[in-house]
């Protein structure tokens, strides 16, 4: 019986990217499942602001959020979702955003 689990991340930094899927890699090799990572579109939110507050409106400065978003599938078929998922879990603490969603096939 196939399982699969779909998690849906979304991240500041291209770095976070990189190295979770080089740990995902490591994974696969201790508990033999495979994972496919799917770069979805990211999103900039770009915002404008006045320099002084008062007086001069042409001087602006601008900034940007980029944030990427990616989307693993995990298949195993195995019963060590548990130590999977802690061991991938434990990157995610402060710097990535995830939605996990499973199903069973």
């Amino acid at each position: 019986m196939t399982k699969k689990m779909y998690m849906r991340c979304q991240t500041h930094s291209k770095k976070n990217i990189s190295k979770l899927y080089f740990l995902l890699k490591e994974l696969t090799k201790k508990y033999n499942f495979v994972f496919y990572c799917v770069c979805l579109p990211k999103k900039i939110k770009k915002y404008t602001v006045l320099k002084s507050p008062n007086g001069d409106k042409k001087s602006k400065d601008q900034f940007e959020i980029r944030l990427y978003n990616f989307l693993i599938i995990l298949l195993y078929n195995s019963n060590l979702l548990n130590n999977i998922l802690k061991n991938i879990l434990y990157f995610f603490k402060p710097n990535i955003l995830v939605k996990i969603s499973h199903t069973i096939k």
